[in-house]
């Protein structure tokens, strides 16, 4: 999967266009829920090195937030590794390039699940 198709699939599955709000960076894209703004992924450009991989090959990541334990259950090191620049316990790096388009739905799900305005009782 691209960024590009990846982008596509969030357009088409929850309404949302990528999100742009660093100024000195055109490349970062982030996911907001049209109510209330917030994150439920960020679309990055980062070396692997940064993921613990053995290159400095830039390649485009994901970060989403999930639960603890499914996070670990889908931590490889190979496509999905502790997020990068975010909470280890709470959010998953996916290596775009290498993902499942099923696997990243799944994730995106979830994430969007996580991150929803709940409304109190």
């Amino acid at each position: 999967m691209t960024k590009t198709e990846l982008l596509e699939l969030v357009r088409e599955n929850f309404s949302v266009e990528a999100d742009y709000p660093f100024e000195n960076d055109s490349d970062t894209a982030v996911l907001r829920h049209n109510s209330g703004g917030k994150w439920f992924g960020i679309v990055m450009n980062v070396p692997l090195n940064r993921l613990g991989l053995n290159t400095a090959r830039p390649a485009d990541i994901l970060n989403v937030k999930c639960d603890p334990e499914v996070g670990a259950s889908f931590v490889n090191n190979s496509v999905f590794f502790p997020a990068y620049h975010m909470n280890k316990r709470h959010w998953l790096s996916v290596l775009i390039e290498r993902a499942d388009r099923e696997d990243i739905m799944f994730l995106l799900n979830i994430s969007y699940d996580l991150t929803r305005h709940r409304v109190k009782k």
